[in-house]
């Protein structure tokens, strides 16, 4: 595996949207990836739905104990291993080609060294709550 992207993702007791988040990741168009788990000290079953995933593109971390999402965040960025690091939460849901987009448009724009992206806010039932696009130009 030659990964081009590297996207850290900390988990803390994220059990109950942490399986479709894992999906969303996993069942990306574009994948040359490796996908950081850094899994902070979850006690509820975070872990073991963490380590279901049979998918060589997964690299685990286990926090000793919590010690929160940006240190978690840091530790994944220190284990990185490619030029491009994409940072996820443990409830987001992505779109299929998100990492797709975003990669070519930075490998087609060389002097763009940081992206982000529009957002549609779910409730836990996946109905639309409000979005946030900050231009009206979108990529798709």
């Amino acid at each position: 595996m030659n990964p081009k992207i590297s996207i850290i993702l900390p988990v803390y007791n994220g059990e109950r949207f942490l399986e479709e988040s894992l999906n969303s990741i996993l069942n990306q168009t574009f994948k040359e990836f490796e996908l950081i788990i850094v899994n902070d000290y979850s006690t509820d079953k975070s872990l073991k739905i963490i380590k279901s995933y049979k998918d060589n593109r997964i690299r685990l971390i286990e926090n000793k104990k919590n010690k929160g999402s940006i240190f978690s965040f840091n530790e994944g960025i220190k284990n990185a291993k490619t030029k491009y690091i994409a940072i996820c939460t443990q409830d987001d849901i992505f779109h299929p080609r998100r990492f797709e987009i975003q990669f070519n448009y930075l490998e087609n724009n060389p002097y763009i060294f940081l992206i982000g992206t529009s957002a549609i806010y779910i409730n836990e039932n996946g109905k639309e709550i409000r979005r946030f696009q900050k231009y009206d130009n979108k990529i798709s």
